[in-house]
């Protein structure tokens, strides 16, 4: 038996709602998994493990399965990239977002230069 606590590997923990969005989504589209991995690039057997919660997709594999593979719209991205736990691309509501759950996001033109 694998015991996740003493392999130092911590385990995923579940978010229903986004599996929930997110296979709907996928069901919606009516791609195959292998057209989503022709369309945005990631390996059909990974998106399997995300739509399975089996992984916890980047933002930006998941930009890329919204955008690319289920081309949906800029509202319903936001949405699904803040179930998975990511800032979402408007900024009115990343700003909202990073307000709400304390992330911090600093808009490019007010990044600090780097010294060197």
């Amino acid at each position: 038996m694998h015991d996740d606590a003493h392999s130092g590997v911590a385990p995923l923990r579940r978010n229903d709602e986004f599996l929930q969005r997110i296979n709907s989504i996928h069901v919606d589209s009516g791609i195959s998994l292998r057209e989503l991995e022709r369309l945005c690039g990631v390996h059909f057997s990974y998106i399997n493990q995300i739509l399975k919660g089996e992984r916890k997709p980047s933002r930006d594999t998941l930009i890329s399965l919204c955008g690319w593979g289920w081309d949906i719209d800029q509202i319903l991205t936001d949405e699904v990239l803040m179930l998975g736990g990511r800032p979402p691309l408007n900024r009115d509501v990343r700003r909202e977002w990073a307000r709400t759950t304390g992330g911090i996001i600093v808009p490019p033109r007010e990044q600090p230069l780097s010294e060197g």
